[in-house]
């Protein structure tokens, strides 16, 4: 009897031992789970702190990029301003001013030439500038609304260049008919197209200058250009010195870099009476331009 008593309290303390033993089993289950509830919050928390710091870093980032192509900017406008420049530099402004003036003598005569077997003189001078002021508009037109850092970092290779040089022609002469001019035409554009990305980007920006047909050539258009003089007489319903067409446009930074355009005038008012020998006189020595590219 003794026996059994015993057996039955050892039972008992056993089984409270194990009730024991399974609270705090649950007990640890839910710190478990609370830890890991905790766990899976601050990991949260790390992952947006991380996205913080990383936004943080970028933002930082593209402050010290702007900051520095600030700097940049501002030296080279500083130095155009005090008459120095980086001619170390291969898109230096002087650089690409003298490799756009280069084309008026090489590809652009080449096509004037070309031009002259078929048109008068001031007709080839019309279409080449016609071409040429398309195609710095559409170069203009594709420099909008884009990074301007990274924008001019990918013009400076050659190859970027190249390709939207052939897709800024290709658009110009899509739909067009083959002509007798067509393979001096495309040889022209390659070499302009290509040099107008570079003026674009350059820093200050270069510009050229068309939009000054049917003015005259007196005040500012006459501290942007020189009178090509052509081999005939031009006569014309409009005043003597009028504008008729850019032979070659003035290129211009604003700030040092400035080559005088070419353009075509009005000799003679059709209303005017016959040119005397005084007024032949002072046309050639207005300009003595006539077969310049050939002495060249």
């Amino acid at each position: 009897m003794h026996r059994c008593r015993e057996l039955i309290c050892y039972r008992r303390r056993e089984d409270e031992t194990q009730r024991n033993v399974c609270e705090q089993c649950n007990r640890l289950k839910g710190k478990i789970c609370e830890l890991e509830e905790e766990k899976r919050k601050l990991e949260d928390e790390l992952k947006l702190c991380q996205l913080d710091l990383k936004r943080t870093l970028e933002s930082y980032s593209k402050e010290i990029f702007e900051l520095k192509d600030k700097e940049r900017e501002r030296r080279v406008v500083s130095a155009a301003f005090d008459g120095v420049e980086d001619m170390s530099d291969p898109f230096s402004n002087a650089k690409l001013a003298k490799k756009f003036d280069e084309i008026k003598d090489k590809e652009w005569y080449t096509l004037f030439k070309k031009l002259l077997d078929r048109e008068d003189e001031i007709d080839a001078i019309k279409r080449i500038s016609a071409n040429a002021k398309e195609a710095y508009r559409l170069c203009k037109d594709n420099m909008q609304s884009t990074d301007y850092r990274k924008q001019r970092e990918y013009f400076k290779k050659e190859e970027n260049r190249h390709s939207e040089t052939e897709t800024i022609i290709e658009s110009m002469l899509q739909g067009g008919k083959p002509s007798y001019f067509s393979d001096e035409l495309r040889r022209f554009l390659l070499v302009y197209v290509d040099i107008c990305l570079l003026l674009i980007i350059a820093q200050p920006e270069i510009s050229l200058e068309f939009d000054v047909v049917g003015r005259k050539l007196t005040g500012t258009p006459k501290e942007s250009f020189s009178a090509y003089c052509p081999q005939d007489v031009i006569e014309r319903p409009e005043e003597v010195d009028t504008i008729l067409g850019v032979v070659w446009p003035e290129l211009n930074d604003h700030h040092g870099v400035h080559k005088m355009g070419l353009v075509v005038l009005v000799d003679k008012r059709i209303e005017d009476r016959p040119v005397g020998l005084f007024r032949k006189l002072g046309l050639l020595q207005r300009n003595v331009l006539i077969d310049i590219f050939e002495r060249k």
